[in-house]
């Protein structure tokens, strides 16, 4: 590789960093949208014990668990039987 190609790969490279760069500043309200003390957004959800649809707001003042199962499997499914085993 000649000093100039070396020189237009560096350039490209640190054209991809700045553009991943700018994405991240960019969507950083997108990709953590939660912080500590802000509020649910409104949802309903289906109750595993009785089968019905649930609202958040049901909940008002109550500590709430929401879980949900990834592909990833692991942690949730034995935090649930640790939770159930109470």
């Amino acid at each position: 590789m000649t000093n100039r190609g070396q020189w237009i790969a560096v350039g490209g490279v640190l054209t991809a960093i700045g553009g991943v760069l700018v994405a991240a500043v960019t969507m950083s309200n997108d990709l953590a949208p939660v912080s500590l003390g802000s509020k649910a957004p409104a949802f309903r959800a289906v109750s595993l014990a009785t089968g019905d649809s649930v609202a958040l707001d049901h909940y008002a003042g109550d500590v709430v668990l929401l879980m949900s199962n990834g592909a990833f499997g692991g942690l949730p499914a034995r935090l649930t039987e640790a939770l159930a085993a109470r």
